[in-house]
This record gives structure tokens, sequence and C-alpha cells, in this order.
């Protein structure tokens, strides 16, 4: 876990069961779609370009877009 000074302070006063109890809700919050799968997504939607209406693409591009800043701000880069 990456956590700021005053974090790591108050998690050297809880006891051990606390601290485990921690770790294991880490790891229910691991990253499922890592920031690049988005920007993969865009290239490769990109790439393709024609074939599918400019409404659709554009549609598309703006739903990863959203996905991407969620996943910015939520995931440790």
């Amino acid at each position: 876990m990456n956590l700021p000074p005053d974090k790591v302070k108050l998690l050297g006063q809880y006891d051990n069961e606390k601290k485990w109890e921690l770790v294991c809700d880490q790891e229910r919050f691991q990253v499922k779609n890592p920031p690049s799968a988005y920007i993969q997504k865009l290239k490769s939607s990109l790439e393709q370009g024609g074939g599918r209406k400019l409404k659709r693409r554009v549609q598309e591009s703006t739903q990863v877009l959203r996905e991407l800043e969620i996943s910015l701000r939520t995931n440790h880069i």
C-alpha cells in the first residue's frame, strides 16, 4: 500500500488483526482495467476508423474517455 507518512504512523498503532483486515480489503480493490487498457481501446478505435458511423464512434470514444478518467482518479499509477 502506498500511504502518506501520517497514515503510516496511524497504521502502526493498529493491532495485527486490524492490519490484516486492511490488507485483505486492499486485495479486493485491485485494478481491473489499468489506464493503459483504455488508451489501447482508444488507439484501436482510431486505427479502425471507417466502417462505423461517426456518431457511434464519438459515443464509444466518449465512453472510453470517461472510463479512463475514473481509472486515473481511482488507481495508483
